[in-house]
C-alpha cells in the first residue's frame, strides 16, 4: 500500500496517514488534522482496515454439518418412534443441506455434509410417516377394540315368568340396548325345573335387531320333559353379533 492518507482503520476518524510501513497517530477529521491521542491504530500491512475486518463468513459452511447433524439426529428419533421430534429435523435436514449444497460451490467446502443431510432428511421424513400411520393404526384398532368390549356388557335382559301351555313352555323377555348405536343380539335361555339348578333345555332366540337406546321383546318355546311340572326361566348367554 502506498504511503499517504487512507480511510481510519479504528473508524475513529476519517483518514489516517500511512506511512508505507505502518499506520500513524496523524490523523484528520473534516478536513482538520490532528494527533490520536490513543495513539497508533493496528499496523498489519495491507490494504486499508484490513486488520478491522470482519472474517468472511462465506469461508465457513455451517449449514452443511447442521444438516448432517439434523439429519442423523432425526433419523435416530424416528426409529425409537419419537416422530414428534425426528419430523421436523427432518425437514431441517433438507433445508439445510439445500443451502449449505449451494454453499459450499462458493466455498469449496461442506458438500459431503450437505449430501449427507438431503439423503437422511427424505429418510427421516419416510420412517416418521410410517411410524404415525403404524401406530394411529394400532391406537384405532385398540379403542375399537375398547368400544365393542364395552359396548358387549351395555345392555340389561329381563325375563318373564315362564308359561306352559300343554306341554309346550314358553319363556319371554326384553332385551334392552345401553349405547347409542344400533346392535344385533343371540340370546340362549335355560328352562329348568324350578328348584333345580340343572336345565332340561336350553334354547336360543332368532337375531334381535335393537336400536340404540332402545328395547326389543323376544320369546323362545321348549318342549317339557315328562314328569316336569313346574319350570323357570333364566339367561344362559347373551352375545352381539356382527
Amino acid at each position: 500500500m502506498q504511503p499517504g492518507w487512507h480511510p481510519d482503520p479504528t473508524g475513529r476518524y476519517d483518514v489516517r496517514y500511512f506511512n508505507g510501513e505502518r499506520w500513524t497517530a496523524d490523523v484528520a477529521t473534516a478536513g482538520e488534522r490532528h494527533v490520536d491521542a490513543l495513539g497508533v491504530a493496528p499496523s498489519p500491512v495491507g490494504a486499508p482496515g484490513a486488520a478491522l475486518r470482519p472474517p468472511d463468513i462465506e469461508a465457513t459452511n455451517g449449514l452443511a454439518t447442521a444438516a448432517m447433524v439434523t439429519g442423523c439426529t432425526g433419523l435416530a428419533l424416528g426409529v425409537i418412534l419419537l416422530f414428534p421430534l425426528s419430523f421436523p429435523l427432518g425437514v431441517l435436514a433438507i433445508v439445510f443441506g439445500a443451502i449449505g449444497l449451494r454453499r459450499s460451490r462458493k466455498v469449496g467446502r461442506g458438500r459431503p455434509q450437505a449430501i449427507t443431510g438431503l439423503v437422511l432428511g427424505p429418510l427421516t421424513l419416510g420412517v416418521s410417516v410410517f411410524a404415525v400411520v403404524t401406530l394411529w393404526s394400532d391406537l384405532v384398532e385398540a379403542v375399537r377394540d375398547a368400544s365393542v368390549a364395552i359396548d358387549a356388557e351395555a345392555y340389561d335382559v329381563e325375563l318373564e315368568p315362564a308359561e306352559i301351555r300343554g306341554r309346550e313352555v314358553r319363556c319371554a323377555g326384553t332385551v334392552t340396548n345401553e349405547r347409542s348405536r344400533s346392535r344385533a343380539f343371540l340370546i340362549r335361555i335355560d328352562f329348568l325345573p324350578r328348584g333345580s339348578s340343572t336345565p332340561f333345555a336350553t334354547e336360543r332366540t332368532p337375531i334381535i335387531d335393537v336400536d340404540g337406546f332402545a328395547s326389543s321383546d323376544f320369546s323362545v318355546t321348549s318342549t317339557l320333559e315328562p314328569g316336569v311340572e313346574f319350570v323357570r326361566c333364566s339367561l344362559n348367554d347373551i352375545r352381539e353379533t356382527d
